[in-house]
């Protein structure tokens, strides 16, 4: 079965956020720092070994803080993420990802802001055979991803949010076996600032 090509979905999101919010809403001032936690749902699309990933889910969760840098705001979070996907021969993979997240933000437009990072972390995938009935885990190894995104911050507001685009690939060592893995996977990230 092919890998399934969706639309990205976010575009309406982005039509709404643009008509609902106002300049007046934008303070000029904002601190010189500020926490925040925040998660992150979508889908994962990609190849593993010579599978087609057909069913996918993605999420994330992460602390982080960002900091008001003159012209370059930086963000800087911990990170867990996992990705739940389905091959197009009956089996199920869950890759697992710890690490530590830096975004670098543009402030090209005054209410939506594209940035750039990078993940540095670790992540392990656990293959299920579903006509095999076994369950193989491969080896924690070190997986960049590469992030570009669109972030709406309100400063007057405890509420913030990005659509975001990651890739990333690596090869999995399953007890001596190597399954290339790669992923594209679009996120829609919500956070609450305190």
């Amino acid at each position: 079965m092919p890998i399934k090509h969706h639309k990205p979905f976010f575009i309406t999101l982005l039509t709404i956020s643009t008509t609902l919010f106002c300049p007046q809403f934008i303070s000029t001032k904002a601190s010189a720092y500020n926490l925040y936690i925040g998660t992150g749902f979508g889908e994962a699309q990609g190849k593993i070994g010579t599978q087609g990933i057909d069913d996918k889910q993605a999420f994330t969760a992460a602390f982080g803080t960002s900091l008001d840098i003159p012209l370059f705001p930086i963000r800087l979070e911990l990170e867990y993420d996992n990705y739940r996907m389905e091959t197009n021969t009956l089996g199920l993979v869950n890759a697992k990802s710890y690490g530590i997240t830096g975004y670098l933000s543009l402030p090209l437009l005054p209410i939506l802001i594209p940035y750039i990072g990078v993940n540095l972390g670790t992540m392990k995938e656990t293959y299920t055979n579903y006509i095999l009935n076994t369950s193989t885990t491969s080896n924690w190894e070190f997986i960049p991803q590469y992030i570009i995104g669109l972030d709406l911050d309100l400063p007057k507001f405890p509420l913030a949010g990005s659509l975001e685009f990651r890739f990333a690939k690596q090869d999995f060592d399953f007890t001596g076996e190597k399954l290339k893995t790669k992923y594209n996977v679009f996120l829609v990230k919500p956070r609450i600032k305190f």
